[in-house]
């Protein structure tokens, strides 16, 4: 979930947000509530605390809160794409280097591990696939990337 602390911080750290912006984006997040509503029957109003609403004109705010994954990648000289909630990861492999470039990926997915449980968030682990594409010929096989690749 995205911490609203963490996320004011690194809107006025990492991307220089102040004044009537930064105080307009702080009304949007604090004094929210929420309820859930079936049928008849409603839940208890309760505080939203952590998170930011997806729709709106904000819902943007979680690529901020998520923007560090591209340093990480950058790190480990992996390529990084990120659409909302949705990160890809490219690295080329060779023939001459295969191995290493597999470890220095399962790297990457070790440090983005860490970071979002650092953050209060986690991977779906239900959801990782790797699509391992040959240059020349275009075949392609997909692998569940929650398994660790084989150099074999």
């Amino acid at each position: 979930m995205v911490d609203h602390a963490t996320l004011r911080k690194r809107l006025s750290c990492s991307f220089g947000v102040s004044g009537v912006v930064h105080s307009w984006i702080e009304s949007y997040l604090y004094g929210r509530t929420q309820y859930v509503r079936m049928g008849s029957h409603s839940s208890a109003v309760t505080p939203c605390t952590v998170g930011v609403p997806q729709g709106y004109v904000l819902g943007p705010l979680f690529s901020v809160y998520t923007s560090l994954l591209s340093t990480i990648a950058q790190s480990h000289q992996v390529l990084q794409q990120q659409y909302a909630d949705d990160t890809q990861l490219y690295v080329a492999l060779s023939s001459l280097n295969y191995s290493n470039e597999i470890n220095t990926l399962q790297s990457c997915l070790s440090a983005i591990h860490v970071w979002f449980c650092e953050n209060g968030m986690a991977l779906n682990r239900t959801n990782p696939d790797a699509i391992l594409r040959h240059f020349r010929t275009g075949q392609y096989c997909i692998k569940n990337a929650s398994q660790k690749f084989t150099t074999s």
